[in-house]
């Protein structure tokens, strides 16, 4: 498209040059035919043409090699809000702060969504219960110095990011729902139950999950290990994780 522009500009100046270059060619038909000051005149004429030609052609390009820059700065700002864009839609998949997520938890609780006290305290319990299966997992790796197994607390770091997210997406219809509304404060008490009852069912596998350990721990040394068991348990964790996989 630029060079488009470009060539009525190129073809004036070719023009003006070719009508410089003829009038130094034909110096002496013109001044036998016309005389000296018509070609002087003449000459002069031609070159503040061109010269006109030639600022506006500079001047043309210059403003043409802004306004593109321009645009290549905007189209630059452009990919780069995208691209913060992208990151931000990103960062809210990515792994949540179950310590804060709790600390949220605590202040809709003391806050104005305590009408629905019973269903936050169940939630937040919940997520406690899941903070003291890691460390009973740790300490149970830890004194029997099962260092090979410690891909298992990935297990329950999984699903710790579960309850997390579960427990995330009530508390974002509970920031948009209105407390003293009684249709709001039923829907939140939906929520939280929803939230409760999926969260539930993790932390009772998560349980049978850290008793086949122990039992698989237990057999060492045994023929039978109970490998099995455990890796049964671990399976059916990480199914109930990705349903869809």
């Amino acid at each position: 498209m630029k060079r488009k522009q470009n060539i009525p500009i190129i073809i004036l100046l070719l023009l003006a040059a070719a009508a410089v270059a003829g009038i130094s060619l034909a110096k002496d038909a013109i001044i036998i035919q016309m005389g000296v000051v018509f070609f002087r005149k003449i000459r002069l004429a031609t070159c503040i043409a061109a010269g006109i030609l030639l600022v506006i052609a500079l001047l043309s390009m210059i403003l043409s090699a802004r306004r593109q820059s321009g645009i290549n700065n905007l189209q630059g700002e452009t990919s780069s809000g995208e691209n913060v864009s992208q990151e931000a839609n990103l960062s809210v998949s990515s792994g949540l702060d179950a310590v804060k997520i709790q600390g949220l938890l605590q202040e809709k609780l003391e806050g104005e969504w305590r009408v629905c006290d019973h269903e936050i305290k169940s939630c937040l319990e919940q997520m406690k219960t899941m903070d003291r299966y890691q460390d009973k997992l740790n300490r149970l790796l830890k004194e029997n110095g099962a260092d090979a197994l410690n891909d298992t607390e990935e297990i329950l770091q999984r699903v710790e990011q579960y309850l997390c997210k579960n427990v995330r997406k009530a508390l974002n219809y509970m920031n948009v729902a209105d407390p003293r509304d009684l249709s709001d404060q039923e829907m939140i008490r939906n929520k939280l139950k929803n939230c409760e009852e999926a969260n539930s069912v993790q932390l009772d596998q998560t349980q049978q999950f850290l008793f086949a350990l122990t039992e698989f721990l237990n057999r060492q040394g045994d023929e039978d290990t109970g490998t099995d068991m455990l890796e049964m348990y671990r399976q059916t964790i990480l199914d109930s994780l990705n349903p869809g996989n």
